[in-house]
């Protein structure tokens, strides 16, 4: 091993940090791969995704290796093929640690097998348990009651799922949060002399320590104890558990508490939670090392994000304490979560165009980390939290057709023809199989994904050259990042809307065409993702194709080449729904079908030129027009987020009329980039826009927004910018 780490030897080490992370193995050990459930893998997979985009920061960790002693170099860069080593050792030979739980609902049967799927057990261990709990101890979070499931922390992420969406009772969301289900626990424990089991439940079943049994006779008017005793030693622990409130008692509870049961450990000194039994001595050696090991290796990735950040830590200090101050003080106006969330998003944009530090995005995403989790954790009770989807709602069904790929392994993704948008079944599955069955993970990444796209695109465009045009774009860049904060974007995130992948990929393909790079590779990535915004929302195809034209517009030489594959892959990805209606349905069909519903059309695209004559359809082209620029009588106004999209609007009119009054001379990409919020704007003309509002229009006033910013600054421009 040479004394230079060169770059494909640091390549090869961070595929092994991600192998690490990804790889299961033991619930005995705390990364034990994929879920990255817990806030520690979060934390570390938060770690590596810096280095996986970023070329410097690699290289930054190979000067950092090489500066090093040579055989702490060799133990570092060999750590990770020991470590996955011992892992695959641990997945293969170690026993299950905890308490395999099968959980299944008794109004019906399991998709697949007798147990309801999980992604917190998605190899199917303990003969296909649903999932692995580390104790029995599932309830209502405080002391008070609690009248359904949301209020408890049994987080049964198999309830999202369209087998219990009985969205036309008249208490349909009462009826699907006390869901009537059975569980069954097995696993091995450790009693000690003088030592026995507490059972606190609502409901009834039995219990088996070792060969002795105890019933739990039925109590669902109160919380009801009873004792199981054994032999001191080493136990088999099975549970059988159930919860089977009459239909009418379901429909009306009355303040009748829902689900519970502890099994605890009862000593001499108290009660506690019973833990499983340790697993062998070489299990927990090997599980130890392995956290160790993945620790080390992460606080080494740390250390290079600080090393290459130098001074700007006090930019990511001060917008992390504006955040976390602004969520815990309720300052009048500021005590709106949305306004916090923008206040420090500015902030942030304000002292990075001031300070221009080395590493924006770096800085950005670290910062918008806090700020993301500031917004998302004080609505969940903890980091596993699973939020039960309203019944008769889209988040529900983009969750049961994402657990029809979990349950099946199948590509049909619940649809052998695409009815609804086609691709997000996959981002919501992926998200999941990513981070468990919780919602915290991926809503903080989602979010932060949202922020560091618009901040790419600042960076990307370059600051305005003039006085007058900095303070423009910086204030549409403010807008953009309130817009962003608003509590309809986090929501989309949160509970799973389609569009909002959209508007993670729109800046991030708009940077690539305002920046234009030299090779090749990122132009197919950006024709990959306008490809894939079709495939996730069919009806913003228009505005895809404005913006595929600018990309092929902005392509370096040869750019008819470079066009045609573009052009190519974008096809490509979005010939993806045909072939998945073809493949799994029999028929060719282009786009999903929910398009040419009724329901979701106010005016026929062929009534729209009779709005001349006939004032029925007048009105409602009025009405959709009033709503696409969020106004009324068409707009249903929310207080608070308004206020966004109109700073939003008037920035991308201010542009319009600064660029024909003053003749601004802009290249090809720039005149289409201008237009491009008129491509997503004109469909919807005639789409039923006011349901999910503003959910629809939302990609239009980013499109405004980032077209704003790319048009005021440098790049864009055929004449060289002139200075105050």
């Amino acid at each position: 091993m040479t004394g230079v780490v060169g770059r494909r030897a640091v390549g090869a080490w961070l595929g092994g940090v991600a192998l690490l992370l990804v790889l299961p193995s033991t619930e005995y050990a705390v990364f034990d791969g994929l879920p990255a459930s817990t806030p520690a893998e979060f934390l570390a997979v938060a770690a590596l995704l810096p280095f996986l985009v970023s070329s410097e920061l690699r290289a930054r960790v190979g000067a950092l290796l090489t500066r090093r002693p040579p055989a702490l170099r060799r133990l570092v860069l060999l750590a990770p093929v020991a470590l996955v080593a011992i892992k695959l050792a641990l997945l293969a030979g170690a026993p299950t640690t905890g308490f395999a739980g099968c959980y299944r609902p008794l109004d019906s049967r399991p998709p697949v097998g007798a147990c309801e799927g999980s992604y917190e057990n998605l190899t199917r261990r303990a003969d296909a348990a649903t999932r692995i709990d580390s104790r029995i101890d599932f309830g209502p979070w405080s002391a008070d009651v609690s009248k359904d499931i949301a209020g408890t922390d049994w987080n049964l992420s198999w309830l999202n799922d369209e087998r219990f969406n009985d969205f036309r009772l008249p208490n349909a969301l009462r009826y699907r949060l006390r869901q009537p289900f059975e569980a069954r626990w097995r696993g091995d424990v450790e009693i000690g002399s003088g030592e026995s089991a507490r059972v606190t439940y609502v409901g009834d079943g039995r219990l088996w320590l070792g060969a002795r049994a105890t019933p739990l006779p039925p109590a669902y008017a109160r919380p009801r104890t009873v004792l199981a005793q054994a032999p001191p030693g080493r136990h088999a622990l099975r549970v059988v558990y159930r919860f089977a409130e009459p239909p009418t008692v379901r429909m009306s509870p009355a303040g009748r508490p829902y689900a519970q049961i502890r099994v605890d450990r009862v000593t001499s000194g108290g009660a506690e939670p019973l833990q499983a039994a340790s697993p062998p001595v070489l299990v927990v050696l090997g599980a130890r090392a392995t956290d160790v090991g993945v620790t080390a290796l992460v606080l080494l990735l740390a250390l290079t994000i600080a090393i290459a950040l130098g001074g700007a830590w006090s930019i990511l200090a001060a917008t992390a304490a504006t955040a976390l101050i602004l969520q815990a003080l309720p300052l009048g106006f500021l005590s709106r979560e949305s306004v916090r969330t923008a206040v420090a998003s500015v902030l942030l944009l304000g002292l990075i165009a001031w300070r221009r530090p080395k590493h924006p995005l770096l800085l950005g995403y670290l910062a918008l980390l806090v700020v993301s989790a500031a917004r998302v954790l004080p609505l969940l009770h903890s980091w596993g939290s699973v939020l039960y989807r309203t019944p008769g709602d889209d988040w529900l069904t983009y969750e049961s057709q994402a657990r029809a790929i979990l349950d099946h392994h199948s590509l049909e993704g619940g649809e052998a023809v695409f009815h609804y948008q086609a691709a997000f079944r996959y981002v919501v599955f992926l998200e999941h199989a990513i981070w468990g069955d919780g919602d915290a993970a991926h809503a903080i990444m989602g979010l932060t994904a949202l922020g560091v796209g618009a901040l790419a695109l600042v960076m990307a465009a370059g600051f305005a050259p003039t006085r007058a045009r900095l303070r423009l774009q910086l204030g549409v860049a403010a807008a953009v990042l309130g817009l962003l904060a608003s509590d309809p974007v986090r929501g989309a995130v949160l509970t799973g809307l389609s569009e909002y992948p959209t508007w993670i990929l729109l800046p991030l393909v708009i940077s690539l065409a305002v920046t234009a790079p030299r090779r090749w590779r990122p132009w197919i990535l950006a024709a990959a993702g306008v490809g894939s915004m079709f495939i996730l929302r069919a009806n913003q195809a228009l505005g895809g194709a404005i913006l595929l034209a600018a990309l092929i517009c902005a392509a370096r030489r040869p750019r008819v080449r470079v066009g045609a594959a573009m052009l190519a892959v974008a096809v490509g990805i979005a010939a993806l729904i045909p072939i998945h209606n073809l493949a799994y349905g029999g028929r060719l069909v282009v786009a999903p079908t929910s398009g040419s519903e009724a329901n979701n059309t106010v005016i026929p695209v062929g009534d729209l030129p009779r709005a001349v004559t006939d004032s029925a359809i007048r009105s409602k082209l009025w009405h959709q027009v009033t709503a696409l620029l969020y106004l009324p009588p068409g707009a249903p106004f929310q207080r608070g987020i308004a206020p966004f999209y109109w700073a939003v609007l008037a920035g991308w009119l201010a542009t319009i009329g600064w660029v024909l009054l003053r003749r601004v001379r802009l290249t090809p990409t720039g005149y289409l980039l201008l237009a491009l919020p008129v491509g997503y704007l004109l469909p919807h003309l005639s789409y039923a826009i006011v349901s999910y509002y503003p959910r629809h229009i939302t990609i239009s006033y980013l499109a405004m927004g980032y077209a704003t910013i790319a048009i005021l600054g440098p790049r864009l421009h055929r004449d060289p910018p002139a200075r105050e």
